[in-house]
């Protein structure tokens, strides 16, 4: 059995899935992968080469298995599995998981492993969830199971793949744009800035400045929305609050209105082949939304200014961090001169990755 899953870019949306914001992703052709071959005992015994680690895992014990840290994906998949009764009967599995996604860089590494592991466990044991299933399992699996402050972004992009629109509030919704690859095909690439980061510390500290700024604004005007509210309504109250909360949910209302203005533009691409013009305009909101999150949300790093503005004055259309920030990797739109920009990227302390739009989770 071999399955795979593959990582994402956040085109629009960075940091806006946990309140109740749109987000646009895409899956890429960077992948975990998980090979098995069936053993003679009740283990599934597992190889990760990437990280130079092992495990073995009971598939026979009833009660959930306890976890070794907060991060213990591998066994809160099986749990949550278990708790929906699937039985791997007797015979185990010598498993190896590796992958070519920058790992604990923004490319949803460890959501993309997440969502691999669950599709191999779920055709092992012979159980039939779609792709929507295994994505919300996933998330229950990597945040709400050790109360961490991710949404379910990753998780759809990976398990369903393809260009897509989430709307994550009032409920969750998501739509995969069509004919993606007439309009996007060899028109990116991913860079590992080689910043190490700490995704879930950050996140929680963003996530909760983010949510004291509503707060802060809906105590001063009782009608804000933050899903529909224009920045000029609440333009008089931003005196009220401090800089650094101004800033937080300034930005995140513009970014909120960049997605919309994107999404516009990629429901275009459905029917018709982009002009240079309407490119230009999809590049300069993806650049737009990277110089929010750095000026407003705070998310990016001197080196990461520096290589998006390297991008954008060598033929990228537009360039922006990717994934919760502080490090880890950026992406830049490039649908011209991408093979010229990647050389100039090779004098750059960073590892270069040309990719494609993917299809999600599966077999291979």
């Amino acid at each position: 059995m071999r399955v795979r899953a593959p990582g994402r870019i956040c085109l629009f949306g960075e940091h806006q899935d946990y309140l109740g914001l749109p987000i646009i992703s895409a899956a890429i052709n960077r992948y975990i992968y998980i090979e098995g071959v069936k053993i003679d005992e009740p283990f599934f015994k597992i190889e990760m080469p990437d990280i130079n680690k092992t495990r073995q895992l009971s598939i026979n014990a009833d009660e959930n298995l306890n976890y070794e840290n907060n991060r213990d994906y591998l066994l809160s998949c099986l749990n949550i599995l278990k708790r929906k009764s699937l039985d791997w009967g007797s015979l185990g599995y010598n498993i190896k998981i590796h992958g070519d996604i920058p790992i604990n860089a923004g490319a949803s590494s460890s959501s993309a492993m997440v969502i691999a592991w669950i599709l191999f466990l779920s055709k092992i044991g012979n159980a039939s969830f779609s792709s929507s299933e295994i994505a919300k399992m996933g998330y229950f699996a990597e945040v709400k199971e050790f109360n961490e402050a991710g949404g379910m972004m990753d998780h759809f992009t990976s398990a369903i793949g393809g260009l897509m629109f989430m709307e994550t509030a009032p409920e969750f919704k998501h739509q995969n744009i069509k004919n993606y690859e007439n309009n996007f095909k060899d028109s990116y690439i991913l860079i590992d800035s080689l910043q190490k980061k700490d995704t879930v510390d950050d996140l929680k500290r963003t996530k909760s400045e983010s949510i004291e700024a509503i707060n802060k604004i809906n105590g001063c005007y009782p009608k804000f929305n933050i899903r529909n509210t224009q920045l000029k309504k609440i333009s008089p109250y931003l005196d009220d609050i401090s800089i650094e909360l101004r800033k937080k949910i300034v930005g995140t209302l513009m970014n909120r209105d960049l997605t919309i203005k994107a999404l516009h533009i990629l429901k275009m691409s459905e029917s018709k082949i982009l002009s240079e013009n309407e490119k230009q305009s999809f590049g300069s909101l993806i650049y737009q939304h990277h110089k929010y999150l750095s000026e407003y949300i705070g998310i990016s790093t001197p080196k990461i200014d520096r290589l998006v503005k390297l991008c954008m004055e060598n033929g990228a259309k537009g360039a922006k961090i990717n994934g919760s920030g502080f490090g880890g990797t950026l992406f830049a739109y490039c649908p011209k001169n991408r093979e010229n920009l990647i050389e100039i990227l090779k004098s750059e302390d960073v590892n270069i990755y040309p990719v494609d739009i993917s299809m999600g989770a599966g077999e291979y």
